[in-house]
């Protein structure tokens, strides 16, 4: 009889495998990352950008294999939208939305 934990951990390996999971945890780890990389207060608005860039990258292998990209490109996408992208996503909405927020 096969032991339940090698089991669950390979059940588990297989999930994370997947071009669009891993793209959503690259995203989430950069996001979470660069938040704790931030100067202390970090408002909670800033933890919310973490599932937020995990559900953005999560549709990224559809957008990258329509590119005509490798699915498994979507994990570097996915961290450039973690690092990069909702910064600029939410420097755009902020301008027009007329919203003053916290600036450096």
């Amino acid at each position: 009889m096969p032991d339940p934990l090698l089991m669950a951990w390979l059940a588990f390996r297989g999930f994370i495998a997947e071009p669009s999971i891993s793209a959503a945890i690259a995203a989430m780890i950069m996001a979470g990352l660069k938040i704790f990389g931030s100067p202390p207060p970090r408002p909670p608005r800033k933890w919310l950008e973490v599932p937020m860039v995990g559900l953005a990258s999560y549709g990224m292998v559809p957008i990258s294999i329509t590119l005509g990209a490798d699915p498994s490109w979507a994990a570097g996408i996915g961290a450039g939208i973690g690092y990069v992208g909702m910064v600029k996503l939410e420097t755009r909405l902020d301008k027009l939305l007329g919203v003053k927020g916290d600036k450096k």
